[in-house]
């Protein structure tokens, strides 16, 4: 189904601010409206979200209004803590069917901190690498008090939650649409990296790892006012990660083009020093996202800090009714509690009109029970003025046979 173009907004929730960008339709394609950042007190984030939502909320709101921003329609993007990643292998079924199998799956492996999450699937093209029938799918979801959290915060700034999705999902989209997509992708935030690894163009494997320390901000040495712009043993971590699954492509998949560039997307500041670094580790050509390769009208010729922090912003906003490519995957974490809420909607709907239906037919039931009661003493009466008039006949009869009798 083809959406209404419409403005909508991309929302970066960052553990040092609030980042937004809103992307609006225009008669030639979309552009870059606006963007603007809150920038809380420090610390907060907390276990399931925000400390204090309502609170942030509405501070957002003031944020929006002094930057002009009326559109409601928000996508959220989650920091990789709240969120958590899997893939799966499940039996070639589809559909709703295909969910409740997941979530099975999700439950038996306590992807969770709690039973209570919701979750949305991306079908992986890993069918070259499967050596059974079977199928597998990347579950991405969040714990559901993580996402209520989040509809608090939209709600207290006077927005609709369009969606909620982890950052480095929206990333790696938002690398994706900016040119051909290479096989291989890059999404980072300071201490954690995702790799996904595509044929042709389709997501094929997706790999999340923990980097365990700031990959860019590295602590002072002595004597030293500040750390260097790069974690050389971090970034050796991810270069080495990298060459492994480029000698994985040339492996498994031999139908597959050669690994000539890598797409890279962060928004950190540093990040054009990390993309130059393992360029030049690996001999392979890094390709950077930012707001300024997106070639949009509003995102050009930005300084390369501007155009790399609010990246993460502009790729959440990137998704239907924006046109985007078949096999670029759209992800909700919303999507299972939604599907569940339809459900329970359904069986509510349904069970209402069975309601309905039953008090319909008691009601024509006792309507006819009505009408043949009525029937029945209509009979009743009917037949009782019969034999009234019965009796007054035979007592007329025997009245004129004693009158014969006399006169005779």
């Amino acid at each position: 189904m083809i959406l209404k173009p419409r403005p909508v907004l991309g929302i970066e929730i960052h553990p040092d601010e609030v980042r937004v960008v809103e992307l609006v339709p225009t008669g030639t394609g979309w552009s870059v409206a606006n963007r603007t950042a809150l920038i809380p007190v420090p610390n907060f984030l907390g276990e399931y979200g925000f400390i204090e939502p309502i609170v942030l909320g509405r501070a957002l709101r003031s944020t929006l209004d002094k930057a002009g921003i009326t559109t409601v329609d928000a996508a959220f993007g989650l920091p990789p803590n709240y969120c958590a990643v899997r893939a799966l292998s499940v039996p070639p079924v589809e559909g709703s069917e295909l969910r409740f199998i997941v979530q099975g799956e999700i439950e038996l492996a306590r992807m969770f901190r709690s039973p209570d999450a919701s979750f949305d699937i991306i079908n992986l093209n890993d069918g070259k690498l499967l050596d059974s029938g079977g199928q597998s799918v990347l579950a991405v979801g969040a714990d559901l008090a993580v996402l209520a959290n989040i509809r608090d915060f939209a709600e207290a700034a006077g927005l609709k939650t369009e969606a909620i999705e982890p950052t480095h999902m929206a990333l790696f989209r938002g690398a994706y649409v900016q040119a051909p997509p290479p096989n291989l992708f890059l999404t980072l935030s300071e201490s954690y990296a995702e790799l996904s690894l595509l044929d042709n163009g389709r997501l094929a494997l997706h790999r999340a790892f923990d980097l365990g320390t700031s990959i860019f901000n590295t602590a002072p040495a002595e004597g030293e006012s500040k750390g260097e712009p790069l974690d050389v043993d971090g970034a050796s971590a991810i270069a080495i990660e990298l060459r492994r699954t480029i000698d994985f492509i040339a492996r498994e998949l031999r139908e597959a083009p050669p690994t000539e560039e890598i797409a890279i997307a962060a928004t950190h500041p540093n990040a054009p020093i990390l993309a130059e670094w393992i360029q030049n580790s690996l001999r392979i050509r890094c390709r950077l996202a930012d707001l300024n390769s997106a070639n949009l009208d509003g995102a050009r010729n930005l300084e390369t800090a501007e155009a790399l922090r609010f990246s993460a912003a502009l790729s959440l906003a990137l998704r239907p009714p924006y046109p985007l490519p078949e096999a670029v995957p759209v992800v909700d974490l919303l999507a299972h509690e939604k599907l569940r809420h339809n459900i329970q909607e359904d069986i509510k709907r349904k069970s209402r009109v069975a309601l309905l239906a039953a008090c319909a037919i008691l009601a024509c039931s006792l309507l006819a029970a009505g009408l043949g009661t009525l029937q029945a003493n209509r009979a009743a009466g009917e037949l009782a003025a019969s034999k009234a008039r019965l009796a007054q006949t035979q007592e007329l009869e025997r009245i004129k046979k004693q009158e014969a009798a006399q006169k005779a």
